[in-house]
């Protein structure tokens, strides 16, 4: 029997249930600090994750900056057909248009963003493809990627990752010892 290790990029497995306890954590979170943009970045044909990351990186640099520092953000890789793109959630109380966006991007990269006006719990959901049929969503990644396939800023959610889990398992033991026992 295989043991699920948790990694996103070991086994399908191991991704479906790191995609699960991400969500669970941004859920928790999300019910307090709910995201208020989504961005999908395609970039061009044959540019690498490095260069991709790089790239999304001074790109929130820049759009923070023209936000005037009112920016949060968490940024998550996926590989479909075997290329990758990003999903960049971030929180704002400004407002971002596509021009402002394509103002900052370089001009081969597609891209679409929208505001966040629908359920916290799919955005949490879809986030980390935690959904039905998540192996048609999204592919591990490549067995040359060696960068991080999940970054965040430190205020994108209401407390570090790990606090989040641990937080989460409290509540559900707590929820666990008030269940009435049958004697």
């Amino acid at each position: 029997m295989k043991v699920r290790c948790g990694r996103p990029k070991c086994s399908v497995e191991c991704r479906r249930l790191w995609a699960w306890k991400l969500a669970v954590c941004a859920l928790y979170s999300f019910q307090t600090l709910p995201p208020s943009h989504h961005l999908v970045l395609h970039p061009p044909d044959g540019m690498s994750e490095r260069t991709l990351a790089a790239l999304v990186g001074k790109w929130l640099v820049k759009l923070k900056r023209r936000l005037g520092g009112d920016l949060e953000y968490a940024r998550v890789f996926e590989w479909q057909s075997g290329r990758v793109h990003a999903h960049v959630w971030f929180r704002t109380s400004q407002k971002v248009t596509s021009k402002l966006v394509r103002a900052i991007l370089p001009p081969d990269v597609v891209f679409s963003c929208d505001s966040r006006r629908g359920s916290i719990i799919a955005a949490a959901k879809y986030m980390f493809k935690d959904v039905k049929n998540a192996e048609q969503k999204t592919q591990l990644p490549p067995l040359h990627f060696g960068g991080k396939l999940f970054v965040s800023s430190r205020g994108f959610f209401t407390q570090p990752v790990r606090e989040l889990w641990k937080a989460v398992r409290a509540e559900w033991e707590d929820r666990i010892q008030q269940r009435p026992r049958a004697e």
